[in-house]
């Protein structure tokens, strides 16, 4: 079900975009594997340079992708910290290129709005989505703040930065102790 949105969507921005026709024409008939905990996507590319829903029984994907288990956080967050977290494997030419094409696609959804609705009232939505996305991205993060002070400060399962350099600070002395140790032995 997410696939069968998922592809007429990317298959709208890359039909707008020659670049990334010709890019991924050139992988006719890869398919690549997008997993995310539980789900599976798996995308094929046809002859014209589109996307399709892959096949189960097909041959293998020539990539797999894995995503953060937080990609869902991380794209709310902080959408460009995914790729830096996301696992890659496979046919690198055709990783590289469904790479360039995922970080450069543009999706313009005012100038889609504003084909059914008009200039000015898709102009208000887009504004109002920024907004909503830009409360959307504070209210996660001060969240996420929250969730970690609460894990460290008050039922103690995390280590506060404070206390991990302390914790680091007692090794070394630890360590340093060990070592003049070992020399007064070393000299009986």
């Amino acid at each position: 079900m997410l696939l069968q949105l998922l592809i007429p969507l990317l298959n709208h921005a890359v039909g707008k975009q020659n670049w990334a026709i010709e890019r991924l024409a050139k992988h006719a008939g890869k398919q690549c594997l997008i997993t995310f905990a539980q789900i599976q996507l798996r995308i094929q590319v046809s002859d014209d340079g589109m996307l399709t829903p892959g096949k189960v029984n097909e041959s293998s994907p020539a990539v797999r992708i894995s995503l953060p288990g937080d990609a869902p956080l991380r794209l709310i967050i902080q959408p460009e910290s995914i790729f830096s977290a996301t696992h890659i494997e496979g046919n690198v030419d055709f990783a590289e290129d469904l790479n360039f094409v995922f970080r450069n696609l543009e999706f313009d959804v005012e100038g889609e709005i504003a084909k059914l609705i008009g200039d000015i009232p898709a102009r208000r939505i887009g504004r109002a989505c920024t907004a909503a996305q830009l409360h959307l991205r504070e209210a996660a993060k001060r969240n996420w703040a929250n969730t970690r002070e609460y894990a460290v400060t008050e039922a103690g399962h995390l280590l506060g930065a404070e206390r991990s350099r302390e914790f680091t600070a007692e090794v070394s002395l630890l360590r340093d102790d060990l070592a003049r140790l070992e020399k007064r032995i070393g000299r009986l």
